[in-house]
């Protein structure tokens, strides 16, 4: 599903999600074009800690922030806010 949105926003959404293969991950993006995006998600790995982490892509470089994600969930709320040319995302356990 996706909207077009122009200006600023806030988008807040629960997500649910049963991962079952390494790497499977279920979140929040924001297309900006075919080079040029963000995401945030929970990478799954099931050997280990899954990841919560946050990608920019731009004309094709990356940057991946994340930290080891130690809850047991199978959902989670996450948060993209715009204001003017800043993107903030956030994540909760209980929406708030």
């Amino acid at each position: 599903m996706y909207y077009e949105v122009n200006g600023d926003f806030r988008l807040t959404t629960k997500v649910n999600s049963e991962p079952v293969n390494r790497y499977d991950q279920a979140g929040l993006m924001v297309r900006f074009s075919s080079n040029s995006w963000l995401k945030t998600s929970v990478e799954y790995i099931p050997d280990g800690h899954s990841k919560l982490g946050v990608v920019v892509t731009n004309q094709g470089y990356s940057d991946w922030s994340s930290q080891e994600f130690l809850e047991e969930q199978n959902s989670l709320y996450y948060r993209i806010t715009r204001r003017e040319d800043n993107y903030y995302v956030d994540y909760s356990l209980d929406g708030l």
